[in-house]
């Protein structure tokens, strides 16, 4: 046998194992040594795991370039999940799943975090998941330089958090919001949404009929009294999608230089309802805006 006929029979043996019990072992192993020392996991190779939910430890850091393949047909399986910790990083790994369809309206996410802090996300590729990723109750963390796509609901979703930067993310085939806020009650704070691409949203992976849409803060049904303050959207490009910039009880906010081109509903609204905004909020700067509205023909296009 040769020496590319061997290396492609350990590769195909890698992707029949099922890694599940040796991944949990060594985040266990990480528990156990991260609770007085920064660990630090070197994540290469193919782990095809049969099950999810793997929690992260504080003070774990991991990175690499290594794929994890959840194949699982459950609809309440993230692949990562993290609560009440603080300092870790994931870090160039690819995420992704055996469930492709019916992804709208379930709770398998990509990676879940809830009341952390000190944490980043950077260079992941998640696919196949409800919402890519899900950061609730939360403060002092960045997520960065990802591709999400091939989403049932959300790209990025920020719920209830403060302290925050999410930076040069592509987010595309979608079928929910791009970037969702809310604050979920809680006092939400301090936020910065800056040189993000959203574009090419769908119906593929969610509800159909729909389509994904840009950037949003809303509270979707029943609206709160609860405002976020100090939120700053900048140098973002959205294409192609429902939607382009949407604000619900907001405060102190700055929409900047951002380009959207080709949105079905509307460009830029801030209102206490979506579909209203008869103040005309002077709020926006150097915003390009080509193609948007319902009705929007092909030469509708200027500069706010």
């Amino acid at each position: 046998m040769d020496g590319t006929n061997q290396s492609l029979t350990e590769v195909n043996m890698q992707i029949q194992r099922d890694s599940y019990d040796s991944f949990d072992k060594m985040l266990q192993q990480a528990r156990v040594l991260s609770s007085n020392n920064i660990v630090e996991i070197t994540l290469g190779g193919y782990y095809r795991v049969s099950k999810g939910n793997f929690e992260l430890p504080s003070n774990c850091h991991i990175i690499g370039g290594g794929t994890v393949f959840l194949d699982n047909e459950e609809s309440d399986q993230a692949v990562f999940k993290v609560e009440n910790k603080q300092n870790f990083i994931l870090k160039n790994i690819t995420i992704s799943s055996s469930k492709t369809t019916d992804l709208w309206g379930k709770t398998c996410n990509g990676i879940e975090i809830r009341g952390c802090s000190n944490f980043e996300l950077s260079g992941l590729n998640i696919s196949y998941r409800t919402d890519a990723i899900s950061i609730s109750d939360s403060s002092h963390f960045r997520v960065e330089n990802c591709l999400v796509h091939k989403l049932g609901e959300e790209g990025i979703a920020i719920r209830a958090c403060f302290s925050w930067l999410v930076f040069n993310n592509d987010i595309y085939e979608h079928n929910g919001d791009g970037i969702l806020l809310k604050t979920s009650g809680s006092p939400s704070y301090d936020g910065k949404i800056i040189c993000n691409r959203i574009f090419s949203a769908t119906d593929a992976f969610g509800l159909k009929g729909t389509l994904g849409g840009g950037i949003t803060l809303n509270d979707e049904k029943t609206g709160s009294s609860t405002t976020f303050s100090n939120l700053l959207v900048s140098g973002n490009s959205i294409s192609n999608t429902s939607y382009g910039i949407a604000f619900t009880n907001i405060q102190n906010l700055k929409v900047v230089a951002n380009d959207i081109d080709t949105v079905v509903r509307f460009g830029i609204i801030v209102d206490n309802a979506l579909h209203n905004n008869p103040q005309q909020y002077p709020i926006k700067k150097n915003n390009r805006l080509w193609q948007y509205g319902e009705k929007y023909r092909p030469s509708r296009g200027g500069i706010l």
